[in-house]
């Protein structure tokens, strides 16, 4: 059982040529015992016969003396001296004949014993039976040769003694014929069993070859067709979509195989697979016949490949444009020319229509390669000033541009390494300074690639010809920088004269501080306080508007600016002035049209949107308040945003026209927005706004309607890396807090005219705000980013109550991000914060006596 487990374990190829070794060890043995039996058979038979003859002679020498013995009775001693003589010449045959036998040998084998073994268990009888035989046959023909008449008696008793003898040689001789057969028979059934044998090993060998050779080999073969009839589809379905076809030509017999999908080409037989030579190219035209034959010719006495591309009109004129790609090969005594025909016709129609294009074009494009320029349309040629047809096609590529470009490197160099990046499929965009007819040297943005053209690996170069957006380009960077200049100018100023207001105010906190203090004093005492208040108040008055009023240097304040950005950062702040009966929607469907980035004064803008629209929130006390923005452009063709305010609150004050007629509304409680203070609000904004001065404009149909010019900046020089460039410093953390224009009147409304709300929120602001300032200063001197964290948190929850104060965007953003920012980016943020705090609670100290007046 384990040599039929291990026998198992084989694999198939293993047992296959084990049984194959048995079987050919089972048949060598049998071959060759087989021979032995057949040769101890036919021994056994030769004995068997040898004997047969034996007894023959035998009978043959009795019945000759029984023949002398009667022919003597009656002749009387006449006795026949020839059958004497054939009595006498048998005996010695028949001697030869018994030695002939013992010298039969034989092996014994399977049990079966040898001729000389049977022989021999019973040789002395035969041997004493025939010499008996033998001497009496002697002595009885020479008794009758003597013819002694005396000696009759004597010879008939030799007579019985030979018949005696005879029969007793005779019944010898038949057990070993007996044996003999039976050693026969046994050789003659191994015979039989060896052949059965070998038949039975013959089957299995059969069966064996079946199952392991026969059926794993049909399985091959059957499944190498399968594979080859798939591949041959496979094959026929990629002529067909790659338009590439298998050809072969026979020099000698000028035969032609090739894929039937060409037959239709050709007009041939439908799905015909053969054709001649001359059959096929009559359909070229005389030019492309003439060179295939003789690149023939060259392939086959050359060794040279045929690579042509020819050109076919068929018979029904439809034309087609082939590519032969074929090497010699030889097949016995044959040469073929063997290879494959593209259908190359939508590459040639799709080179046309590029061909056309290229030349059609505007943009300047430059075809480029193996070191120099192989292709320019005319619009470069002119961008180049190159007057004379294809003289561009001497120009290395770097002759077009400076020795160095903007960014420092060679044009070589910048080439090269613009050449290696385009190596990996990819098209490459830069700004290229070039050597132009038209504009001298400029620089230009360009889109290079890698293009196939004229069977070539070549490079395309396309070139944007702006040099006007380049001029105003390089002149908004410089105005852009120049408004950041100047803004900060502006904030410095503000910061110093915060710093002298604060000499002042503490004279008039004394003043203050008499004058409510319990003590008496005289009349003239606080008619001296009062004046001191008051010409603080003026003061510091005069140095706000002085602040708010003072120019701004050089850059004029315009800046490329992303409306939709400020847009969301004011919506952001008037949804907090919002309450839970208040709801605020604002539209600008302007902005999906791609209106996105405008040329102006963006604090001034900010600072009417603010202007308009706070107004209006402080004037609602539920419903939704919509702002419309609309942008239009007026016959001056310069563009307006129009701004339009509604509510669908029935008593909003801007629904009834008759209470923004009286002169006095905007010092009474709920006012919306007067004509005086829009004029006001232009005196502030003055120059580069318009604003409508009629109020009849200003309020139509219970909506307040303002306008101011824009210009839109339109253009690809703002798309792409240089928007992210004007953009990245749009972030204005350094804005006063006075772009609101903070009034008593916007601090009284917002509050709703409760003294005693306005009262607290002042105080809490006044006793929170020193604390704050000197934590956030301490985190500063420590190096602590918690302690700076949470002054921030104290303070917006304070600023909180006034919302229109500007520095809150900054406090949230040291909230959010205070803990992560480094110490060195927030100091100086900070130092300007305080500052700022410092002057509003010197506003908000000013304002407590004037809100206390206008409460009493």
């Amino acid at each position: 059982m384990l040599k039929v487990k291990l026998f198992k374990t084989l694999p198939l190829n293993s047992r296959f040529l084990l049984g194959l070794l048995a079987f050919v060890v089972i048949n060598l043995v049998g071959l060759k015992y087989e021979g032995v039996f057949k040769n101890n058979s036919a021994q056994h038979i030769k004995a068997v016969g040898k004997l047969e003859e034996l007894k023959t002679y035998i009978y043959k020498q009795r019945h000759l003396i029984a023949y002398i013995q009667i022919q003597q009775d009656l002749e009387k001693n006449k006795v026949d001296q020839s059958i004497l003589s054939l009595i006498i010449e048998n005996n010695g045959v028949m001697r030869e004949m018994v030695r002939e036998v013992q010298s039969y040998e034989t092996k014994g084998l399977l049990g079966v014993p040898s001729i000389r073994e049977i022989y021999f268990d019973s040789a002395w009888r035969v041997d004493e039976g025939f010499t008996h035989f033998r001497k009496m046959t002697e002595s009885y023909v020479r008794l009758v040769k003597d013819h002694n008449r005396s000696d009759l008696r004597r010879i008939d008793r030799y007579f019985l003694e030979i018949e005696k003898h005879g029969e007793n040689l005779l019944n010898s001789l038949i057990p070993i014929q007996q044996e003999l057969l039976m050693a026969r028979d046994k050789y003659y059934e191994f015979i039989t069993i060896n052949d059965y044998v070998f038949r039975v090993s013959v089957l299995l060998m059969a069966i064996a070859v079946y199952f392991y050779l026969y059926r794993p080999w049909k399985k091959q073969v059957n499944e190498f067709t399968n594979e080859s009839k798939r591949l041959k589809e496979i094959l026929s379905e990629s002529e067909k979509k790659g338009n590439i076809y298998t050809w072969e030509l026979n020099y000698h017999t000028k035969e032609i195989m090739h894929s039937k999908h060409l037959a239709s080409i050709f007009n041939l037989v439908d799905d015909s697979e053969f054709a001649y030579l001359y059959d096929e190219i009559s359909s070229f035209d005389a030019k492309s016949r003439e060179l295939f034959l003789e690149g023939i010719e060259n392939c086959v006495h050359k060794e040279e490949e045929l690579e042509i591309t020819v050109h076919v009109t068929t018979k029904n004129k439809s034309s087609y444009w082939l590519r032969y790609n074929a090497s010699k090969t030889l097949k016995g005594d044959q040469i073929w020319i063997s290879g494959t025909v593209q259908d190359v016709t939508p590459i040639k129609v799709a080179e046309k229509r590029f061909d056309d294009l290229f030349n059609e074009l505007n943009i300047p494009l430059i075809i480029f390669g193996d070191g120099h320029v192989r292709e320019m349309n005319s619009s470069a040629q002119k961008f180049f000033g190159i007057n004379e047809e294809e003289s561009y096609k001497l120009l290395h590529p770097a002759v077009m541009f400076p020795l160095y470009q903007e960014d420092g490197r060679s044009s070589l160099e910048k080439l090269t390494q613009c050449l290696e990046e385009m190596q990996n499929h990819r098209s490459v965009k830069d700004t290229w300074s070039f050597h132009t007819a038209i504009h001298g040297t400029i620089s230009a943005k360009t889109t290079m690639f890698n293009i196939m053209y004229n069977e070539s690996n070549l490079h395309m170069m396309i070139i944007s010809d702006n040099k006007e957006s380049h001029d105003l380009e390089e002149r908004l960077i410089n105005a852009h920088r120049k408004a950041q200049y100047s803004r900060r100018s502006k904030i410095e100023y503000i910061v110093q004269n915060g710093v002298v207001l604060e000499s002042l105010i503490e004279s008039a906190e004394k003043a203050i501080s008499r004058i409510n203090s319990e003590e008496d004093y005289s009349e003239a005492e606080k008619e001296i306080d009062m004046k001191i208040i008051e010409n603080v108040r003026d003061k510091a008055h005069k140095n706000w508007v002085d602040c708010i009023h003072r120019p701004i240097e050089e850059g004029y304040g315009h800046i490329i600016f992303d409306f939709e950005e400020m847009l969301n950062s004011l919506h952001r702040r008037w949804n907090r002035m919002t309450g839970h009966d208040i709801r605020f929607k604002l539209d600008a469907s302007f902005l999906a049209e791609g209106k996105k980035y405008f040329w102006g004064d963006i604090l001034k803008i900010k600072a009417i949107l603010i202007g308009v629209v706070d107004n209006a929130l402080h004037t609602v006390t539920k419903g939704t308040v919509t702002i419309y923005l609309h942008h239009m452009t007026a016959r001056s063709n310069q563009e307006h945003i129009k701004v339009e305010v509604s509510c669908d609150d029935p008593a909003w004050p801007g629904n009834d026209w008759s209470e923004l007629k009286n002169e006095n509304s905007s010092h009474y409680m709920g006012e919306l927005i007067s004509p005086k203070k829009v004029f006001s609000l232009i005196e502030y904004v003055d120059g580069d706004l318009e604003l409508h001065k009629s109020s009849k404009n200003l309020i139509h149909n219970g909506k307040i309607k303002l306008s101011f010019s824009v210009r839109s900046v339109h253009g690809k020089m703002f798309k792409g890396d240089h928007e992210v460039y004007f953009m990245m410093n749009r972030e204005e953390y350094f804005v006063p807090y006075n772009e609101s224009a903070i009034s008593s009147t916007e601090i009284w409304s917002h509050f709703g005219g409760d003294w005693d709300l306005i009262e607290s929120a002042i105080r809490d602001f006044i006793n929170y705000y020193p604390q704050v300032v000197s934590d956030i200063q301490f985190g500063l001197e420590e190096k602590d980013g918690d302690i700076i964290y949470n002054a921030a948190s104290e303070l917006y929850g304070v600023l909180t109550h006034f919302p229109f104060f500007k520095s809150i965007d900054r406090v949230v953003l040291m909230q959010k991000y205070g803990e992560y920012l480094k110490f060195s980016q927030i100091e100086a943020e900070l130092d300007v914060l305080i500052k700022e705090l410092l002057e509003f609670s010197n506003v908000l100290e000013e304002f407590l006596p004037q809100a206390k007046d206008q409460a009493a």
